[in-house]
Formats: structure tokens, C-alpha cells, sequence
């Protein structure tokens, strides 16, 4: 039997990008899919419902609207009233390739103990940044949501079995819900192509951008995450002396290699002094020879230096 998709587009004053979205949605290669628009709460909810009512013509396009109550209560909303064995949850201001749900769902059919499926993302309209995905073990997925800003293709009865959504979660919901997924089976597969088009806004009104501009802080999401899964964070980190101890070890090796690198120049800056001082001229392939030395010298301590925090640090 074709498993069905159930596709969930929260939607907040977005008239104006909604459409390229249900567009890029209706022209999969995959048909058997259903399509929950959630209106929350916009303030353009008129126009918003004018926009997409050639879209709810279609059998498989659903409008749903609710009060305000932030993306993770439209998503959860959405994804209540899917039939579908997947969900896929795509903002209504990004786009998905026409291939995005076919090659997500072959995934799954090859190897069926994976917990997510997502692609590389293209960033469009204010950047054109190209942004590939890595397979990270969970203990780094904790400290770094690895396939940011992808949208993943997931199984509806794993996301029930971890509550949805957090809707405490303003931003960083999507890195919430893959940590708790992973928590159950650390599996999960990147398709090395750019599937997904993650909009960024020429006027920086998204979530995103007021992150960045520190109009959100990211403090209260990332203090919410760390009580969510306290206890992978216990674990990966330790005792607050052991955390207290790798601060102090990647302070002390900062210190120590900026010291050397200091050292490094001033020994090159007083070669040339030392060259021009005292007109050695017929020199002038030994002070190269030691300056391209200390040099590389430089880069080996800066190599070195970088290898020994990784290791000290999470």
C-alpha cells in the first residue's frame, strides 16, 4: 500500500509567500499526500484564506484556522487531524523540490529503522547560501541541531510518542523534537541534494532574524532544550566541576597558543627589523628561509591549538 503523507503548513500573516509554497507542495512527484494549512491567528487571515482557495478546490488541501498561539500549536494542531503514516511540516514561507517527498519516502523504504529523513537546504531571495547536512552522533546533535534549516520527513507514531511539538518553545522547536526523536533511535539519513528552499527574507522579519538580532533571546529556548533532555546534557557534560575543569583547559590553551603565535611574530617583525636596520642585503635568502619557517611554525601551533580544544571541549 502508498503510504500517505500528511504535509502541515502553519501559516502567520503570510499571504504574501503562502502561495509558492502550496504551489511547490501540489507539484510533487509524490501524489498521495494531504495538506493542512493552519492559520494562527494572522492578522491577515482574510486574504490569507483568498490566496489559498484555489488550493482548497483541491480534495487533499484542508484550511484550519486558531487563535495565536505560536508555530509549535499550529504544527501539533496540524499534525492531529493527519491521517497519513508520515508528517512533513514545511513553513509557509520556504519551498520543497518537487522530488523532496519521493526521495525522503525511498529512504525510509530502504532502511526502515530511521527516525528522520531531511536534504541539504538553498537559501533563497536574501542569501544564496548553499547549506549542506552532516550525520552527527546525538551526543554532538545536542549541542548543534545538524540539519538546521532543513524540514524532515518523519513517522506520525514517533512523533506522537514524544508529545508533538514543544509549544513552550518559541524557536529551536524543530532541534527540540529532533533531539527527543533521536533520544529513542539515533538513526537518521541526509539526502546529499539541495531538496529543501529555506527563505531568507530581504527585510529580516522572519523568527530567524530577530534571533540573530537578538529581538528573541536565544537563552530562554536553549535553557528550555537543556531541561527537556537534562539528562543526555548531564551525561555529555558531567558534574558543574567537570565543566568548570574543560572551561579552564580551553582558556589555559587559547592563552598558551596565543602567547606562542605572539611570540611567532614578534621574532618575525624583529628579523626585518634587524634586515633593514643594518642593510643586509646579501642576506636576504636567510631571512626569508627564516621567516617562511616561523611561518609554517605558526601554522603548526595553530593546527595543534585547534585539535587540543576539540578534544576539550563538547
Amino acid at each position: 500500500m502508498i503510504p500517505l503523507i500528511s504535509i502541515v503548513v502553519p501559516a502567520y500573516n503570510a499571504s504574501k509567500t503562502i502561495v509558492e509554497t502550496l504551489d511547490s507542495i501540489n507539484n510533487q512527484t509524490y501524489k498521495n499526500f494531504e495538506c493542512f494549512v493552519v492559520d494562527d491567528g494572522s492578522l491577515d487571515g482574510d486574504e490569507l484564506y483568498r490566496v489559498i482557495e484555489k488550493f482548497l478546490a483541491f480534495q487533499n488541501f484542508y484550511f484550519i484556522r486558531k487563535e495565536n498561539g505560536g508555530v509549535s500549536s499550529a504544527r501539533n494542531l496540524g499534525a492531529s487531524k493527519a491521517s497519513g503514516e508520515y508528517l512533513m511540516f514545511v513553513d509557509s514561507d520556504d519551498m520543497i523540490a518537487p522530488t523532496y517527498i519521493e526521495k525522503c519516502l525511498n529512504e525510509y523504504q530502504k532502511n526502515s529503522d530511521l527516525s528522520l529523513v531531511c536534504t541539504n537546504v538553498q537559501e533563497f531571495e536574501r542569501s544564496t547560501l548553499k547549506v549542506s547536512h552532516d550525520i552527527v552522533p546525538l551526543s554532538k546533535f545536542i549541542f548543534h541541531n545538524a540539519i538546521f534549516p532543513c524540514i524532515a520527513l518523519i513517522r506520525k507514531d514517533s512523533f506522537n510518542s514524544v508529545g508533538g511539538y514543544d509549544e513552550g518553545l518559541k524557536v529551536c522547536e524543530d532541534w527540540n523534537l529532533y533531539i527527543a526523536l533521536l533520544k529513542k533511535n539515533a538513526n537518521y539519513q541526509v539526502i546529499n541534494e539541495h531538496l529543501y528552499f529555506y527563505r531568507k527574507r530581504a527585510d529580516q522579519t522572519s523568527l530567524t532574524d530577530q534571533i540573530d538580532n537578538q529581538t528573541i533571546s536565544m537563552n530562554t529556548a536553549l535553557n528550555r532544550i537543556f531541561l527537556n533532555h537534562r539528562e543526555l546534557y548531564n551525561q555529555a557534560m558531567g558534574s558543574p566541576w567537570e565543566v568548570m575543569d574543560r572551561t579552564n583547559r580551553v582558556i589555559k590553551l587559547s592563552k598558551k597558543g596565543f602567547r606562542n603565535l605572539l611570540i611567532l611574530g614578534f621574532l618575525m617583525l624583529l628579523s626585518w627589523i634587524i634586515y633593514y636596520l643594518f642593510d643586509l642585503n646579501s642576506y636576504m635568502l636567510c631571512f626569508i628561509l627564516l621567516n617562511l619557517g616561523l611561518f609554517f611554525a605558526a601554522i603548526i601551533i595553530s593546527l595543534k591549538l585547534k585539535k587540543e580544544i576539540n578534544v576539550s571541549r563538547y
